[in-house]
């Protein structure tokens, strides 16, 4: 039952997705990439949530509360709840500039802003060099649901089938046909939660507060925030807070949904309101408190959620958790490579063949597109290790961008090669604290390398001559945002 549910549901997605072509001109590239920045508060709420909150959700959170404790909550929603108001001043004025130069990727708005093709391709390749792992483990996420649905299949067919699928929801309508499914996601994944945590509270004699009593009583330190006496963890905590939070909206394929909004003011209005969407984590936390206590001793604490939903709840529910489980995968599967696409037909491509038509625009993004998931599933199958291993610096390296879009917002003598230098400089100190033990007296060392990757764009910024085009465009950007400014008050 569980696996016949499971299947109604992803061909339902698929569905969907050929829905989304309803109104879609397949050869316009705006279309494809950020839906000509139509995206009422709406679909724009769903297509970003679907890309925020993936599988380190569902199997993610419950895992690590279920090893570690409440230190990891803190964390958790300490950086996300930090990373909205981020959101809610940065992302509308990436939104203007992105809509004055025309823009559908991150690349494509440094490049407009600064006048320089070359600072595009520097960009374009550390999006991709970065968001290579996050595919991976979207990858190893879904391995987790299928092996609790009790199929026996081939690893490499599930990842090959997985990407299919992936390709399916953004190869068809492109961001519009990611927007629809990621609607379907959010309604099963916030089921899948909600049961989760209800049944745990049902199943445990006393409640609720049994639950947190007895976790009280066995693992008293896993309730426990803060370590006393204050250390260098608490240190480490509060930058790796600070670090997430700065770095939230760097990521490319974030950056594409920002450009989909149809205005300043949707943006805004998403971002008051999706802090509401952490109210599930209450389910989440204490579905991971009730294995605990009923199961010590899982060998992988992944387990947690989807272990208790199978020994708890019939079968069909647990074909709509595994659903909510396995879309999630492959949506943000979809919209990273969707996002890579974009960058190799516009910045990479587009670099070397200038002026080619919208069509051809759109045939190299979905050729791209399902090469970067073609690559992705190779080295899935052939070098898991190595991706592994990036994973943990991905955040690390993409977080590298976040001093540059601050400048090119905020500051009028931002310089292209000061930009650039800073991004270098910042990523190469990433691989080089994951390389070598270097003491950074508890902070974050991603956070170290911001800050280094600052010092070096300001000081090359200074150093440079002014650039005439780039100080042109920003002041163009401060005209237009003084406008939007005067429309709200009138509005108001």
């Amino acid at each position: 039952m569980a696996l016949c549910t499971f299947l109604i549901l992803i061909l339902l997605s698929v569905s969907l997705a050929f829905l989304s072509r309803r109104g879609v001109i397949a050869s316009d590239i705006n279309q494809i990439l950020v839906a000509s920045r139509k995206f009422g508060s709406f679909l724009f709420f769903f297509v970003t949530v679907g890309e925020i909150y993936g599988i380190g959700t569902m199997i993610g959170v419950p895992g690590a509360v279920y090893s570690r404790g409440s230190s990891y909550i803190l964390w958790f929603l300490g950086y996300i709840l930090l990373a909205y108001p981020v959101g809610y001043f940065m992302n509308p004025r990436v939104w203007r500039i992105g809509k004055i130069g025309d823009a559908s990727t991150t690349s494509d708005w440094f490049e407009w802003r600064f006048a320089s093709k070359w600072l595009g391709l520097l960009v374009a390749f550390l999006s991709i060099l970065f968001l290579l792992p996050w595919a991976q483990m979207q990858f190893a996420g879904l391995s987790i649901i299928l092996r609790y649905l009790g199929i026996q299949i081939n690893p490499v067919a599930a990842v090959v089938a997985a990407s299919i699928i992936a390709f399916t929801y953004v190869g068809l309508s492109g961001i519009k046909g990611s927007a629809y499914v990621a609607i379907l996601k959010d309604i099963l994944m916030i089921a899948a939660i909600l049961v989760g945590g209800v049944t745990a509270v049902m199943k445990m004699p006393g409640g609720l507060e049994a639950i947190y009593r007895t976790a009280y009583v066995k693992f008293p330190s896993y309730l426990t925030v803060v370590a006393v006496p204050i250390d260098k963890n608490v240190t480490f905590l509060i930058s790796t807070i600070l670090f997430q939070a700065v770095g939230f909206y760097s990521w490319p394929s974030i950056m594409q949904y920002v450009f989909s909004a149809k205005s300043e003011r949707t943006i805004r209005h998403n971002q008051c309101i999706m802090p509401l969407y952490m109210l599930m984590y209450i389910f989440l936390v204490t579905a991971a408190f009730f294995t605990l206590v009923t199961v010590p001793g899982l060998k992988n604490p992944d387990d947690a959620f989807m272990g208790m939903i199978v020994r708890n709840v019939p079968g069909w529910l647990v074909g709509i958790v595994a659903a909510g489980g396995a879309l999630t995968c492959m949506l943000v599967l979809a919209d990273v490579s969707l996002a890579v696409g974009g960058i190799v037909s516009r910045n990479i491509i587009g670099m070397f063949k200038p002026g080619m038509s919208s069509s051809s625009l759109v045939r190299w993004t979905r050729g791209s597109t399902a090469l970067f998931l073609a690559i992705s599933v190779w080295l899935t199958i052939f070098f898991p290790r190595l991706l592994l291993g990036l994973i943990n610096i991905a955040y690390f390296g993409i977080t590298q961008i976040f001093p540059g879009i601050v400048a090119t917002i905020l500051w009028k003598r931002a310089h292209k090669w000061g930009i650039a230098a800073g991004m270098i400089v910042g990523v190469f100190c990433v691989f080089l604290f994951n390389t070598i033990n270097i003491v950074t007296f508890g902070i974050n060392k991603g956070l170290v390398s911001v800050v280094i990757n600052t010092i070096v764009m300001v000081v090359v910024s200074l150093i440079c001559s002014p650039d005439a085009t780039s100080m042109e465009r920003f002041m163009l950007t401060v005209k237009s945002d003084r406008r939007s400014s005067s429309e709200v008050v009138a509005v108001r």
